[in-house]
């Protein structure tokens, strides 16, 4: 928001379109390339995903691993915890995400499930975003990024998902 980032090193991927993008850790001396990827949720202006790399270098010389690491980011979140909330979720590797913060409920995001690794996805079923990490090469992640594809679920993600949420019989 403040403009630090300069537009070339920046990409939005807005509702209704799907890119498979190629995140580079920040870093003064790594010039050139995507380092911060927004998703706006629902076409919102002040509510949307960010997407970006931090390796143990530099600034974050005390992360805990070098990972895609997503925010869940409300300008107009109020209180202790800002407008910025790291997706947690230990839970990644069945591919299945309700999209909670801090899904496994240890109030930990520096743990495994904050750091997202080649062949996890999160996904936010309720507003059809997802974000797939498919590659890493060196510190550079390839990531695949939804914002509401026509085809979200696959039958097992559906059924596991309803079960996981219903109220009732289903």
């Amino acid at each position: 928001l403040n403009d630090w980032i300069p537009d070339n090193r920046k990409i939005e991927v807005p509702t209704s379109l799907e890119g498979t993008f190629t995140v580079r850790r920040l870093r003064e001396n790594v010039g050139s390339g995507y380092i911060l990827i927004t998703i706006p949720i629902n076409n919102s202006t002040t509510h949307f995903y960010s997407v970006e790399v931090r390796d143990i270098s530099g600034y974050d010389t005390n992360v805990p691993a070098t990972a895609v690491l997503i925010h869940d980011i409300d300008l107009t979140r109020t209180g202790n915890t800002g407008p910025a909330l790291v997706i947690d979720d230990d839970m990644n590797t069945d591919g299945i995400n309700p999209a909670l913060i801090d899904n496994d409920g240890n109030n930990n995001v520096n743990d495994a499930g904050s750091q997202w690794q080649v062949g996890e996805t999160f996904t936010d079923f309720a507003n059809n975003i997802s974000v797939r990490v498919v590659s890493k090469t060196g510190s550079d992640y390839v990531v695949e990024i939804k914002n509401e594809p026509g085809t979200l679920f696959t039958e097992n993600e559906l059924l596991t998902y309803l079960s996981a949420n219903a109220t009732g019989d289903i």
